[in-house]
């Protein structure tokens, strides 16, 4: 059937077309249309769907966060006056234009509102000449179309309302609704749409969407065909150490039970545990718990999985509907541990050595590391006890001696200066952490007398002795004088506990030196002497005796 006649009527001006009712979009329109694409029961990004733009033929697809952006230029224009097609014009639901040039190929095609092409009336090379066209000979005179005219790089789009008082059927207007019900502006605002936007998405019902504005914000939720597959997600995408626990998360909108079993294994434990996670308040068909990390043992009870450094740990759980099973993945590293003496160097034998160990991967009560020095090569296995309610704390104390190592909770060192070494078995990841090297110095003693000068025999000489290495109860010191230059020994004692603090008392004679007497004669010098074993070296004070 032809569409079209030779015209030789004149075109009307274009605000008398206007003003008859039709709509023509404008020259260099911009094409920045936005929004978002999510599954409607879930409100979950849907990545992957396409959005076309019927009208023009844009079309993309939402990012992984389900977003869009069509963003280019509506052609829709008359062309120059030097065009091959004059101005198609409507009036009264007929189109006019004109040719030019001997022959053009004109497309003209005619679109229902949700963007179907309808029919092609016209689909030809046309000669130089005037034609009207009326395209809606083949379809319904009750409806609203769009019709397309193309020819080259020329694109001029019109509606055509064509109302009369018979029922009408468009996009937002329901069918059996009269032009007389809904009166001109409600007409108006369906034939104001200028284009449809398509979403589809696999797994989902495509939606249609007439549009008004090429430049808006345009969301889109898609309903999902038949039962919807639930999810699982952890709260991050990798984990280390056994401090930060495993967030799990299932979204399931088929469910509304008000918890769910999740089975949650490693590479170290594939048997794995079960673990039940709660239903959210507030939240349709999401449950979400925590399962812990465990160096140790695997806990259902307690939510722990063993893990080791490296290992992939995998969680899912069984969807009713449709039935499969539905994953999600992580990997597990651990995080170094460190031992450390408290303070270096260690000077004395009497405050011991305190150790530090930090390992956030051991959830154990205690821990057991090496402890030995140059003196003492073999060394002791030392435990240290975990801090309450701390993330992988631990510490621990030994003796010193500088005799010998005494069980595991002394170690000998000296008798000069010695290194104290400290090494811990690592099993996340597996290595030997070694601490480091503790310097230990010996403490020399001091030694002072009550006074400088003693008057007479009834005077008495007091000798103060401090030596921290000393581990007995006693010390032993030399007196000599001028008179007596072999002299005496005297035994001082023990007064302290903390700090080995000895003190005795000798007194002077004119005659022969005997215990706890020394001999002198006026104006002699008596000298106390102590032989300190740490560092080896003599202690010495002296005095002045004199008979008045």
């Amino acid at each position: 059937m032809k569409y079209f006649f030779s015209l030789k009527t004149i075109l009307q001006p274009a605000c008398t077309l206007l003003a008859a009712g039709f709509i023509c979009t404008s020259s260099g329109q911009t094409v920045n249309l936005t929004g978002t694409v999510k599954d409607s029961s879930t409100k979950i990004a849907i990545s992957g769907a396409l959005v076309s733009l019927k009208g023009l033929s844009f079309n993309t697809l939402t990012d992984t966060n389900g977003v869009y952006s069509l963003v280019g230029s509506a052609v829709h224009s008359r062309r120059s006056s030097n065009a091959l097609i004059q101005s198609p014009v409507l009036r009264n639901s007929i189109i006019f234009l004109g040719v030019t040039e001997i022959e053009k190929h004109v497309r003209i095609d005619v679109f229902d509102l949700s963007g179907r092409c309808i029919v092609t009336p016209v689909d030809e090379n046309l000669g130089r000449g005037y034609y009207h066209i009326d395209p809606l000979t083949a379809v319904r005179a009750d409806r609203v179309y769009l019709v397309r005219i193309q020819t080259g790089g020329c694109t001029t789009v019109f509606r055509i309302p064509n109302v009369n008082d018979r029922s009408i059927a468009s996009h937002g207007l329901r069918a059996g609704t009269t032009f007389a019900s809904i009166g001109k502006a409600g007409f108006a605002r369906a034939a104001a749409m200028i284009d449809t936007l398509v979403v589809s998405a696999a797994g989902h019902a495509t939606v249609r969407k007439a549009i008004s504005s090429y430049t808006a914000v345009n969301d889109f939720l898609l309903t999902a065909n038949g039962p919807h597959l639930g999810t699982i997600s952890f709260e991050n995408g990798s984990y280390q150490s056994c401090i930060v626990p495993l967030v799990i998360t299932v979204i399931d909108s088929d469910l509304s039970i008000a918890a769910i079993p999740v089975n949650v294994k490693s590479t170290t434990d594939p048997a794995g545990i079960t673990a039940v996670l709660k239903k959210t308040a507030g939240a349709a068909g999401t449950y979400s718990d925590s399962v812990f990390f465990s160096i140790v043992k695997s806990d259902s009870a307690r939510r722990l999985i063993k893990v080791r450094d490296g290992d992939t740990v995998t969680a899912f759980y069984g969807d009713v509907f449709p039935p499969a099973l539905v994953y999600a993945s992580t990997v597990w590293t651990g995080l170094p541990g460190n031992v450390q003496p408290k303070g270096s160097p260690i000077i004395g034998v009497i405050h011991g050595l305190g150790i530090t160990l930090w390992d956030p991967d051991i959830t154990d009560s205690a821990v057991t590391i090496a402890v030995w020095s140059k003196r003492d090569t073999a060394g002791l296995r030392v435990l240290l006890a975990k801090v309450p309610l701390s993330s992988g704390d631990y510490i621990g104390k030994i003796g010193l001696s500088l005799r010998q190592s005494r069980g595991d909770s002394v170690l000998a060192v000296g008798p000069a200066s010695d290194t104290i070494f400290m090494k811990y078995h690592d099993l996340t990841p597996k290595a030997d952490i070694m601490g480091n090297g503790c310097i230990w110095l010996p403490m020399p003693a001091i030694m002072f007398l009550d006074s400088a000068r003693y008057h007479g025999t009834a005077s008495v000489m007091t000798i103060n002795l401090t030596d921290d290495d000393i581990e007995d109860s006693t010390a032993v010191v030399f007196v000599t004088s001028t008179k007596d230059p072999t002299g005496i020994k005297d035994t001082l004692r023990g007064t302290g506990t903390t700090i080995r603090n000895f003190i005795g008392t000798v007194g002077f004679t004119t005659g022969a030196s005997r215990p706890g007497l020394i001999a002198v004669a006026d104006g002699d010098s008596v000298k106390v002497t102590y032989m300190d074993d740490s560092p080896v070296q003599p202690v010495t004070q002296a005095a002045v005796w004199s008979s008045k």
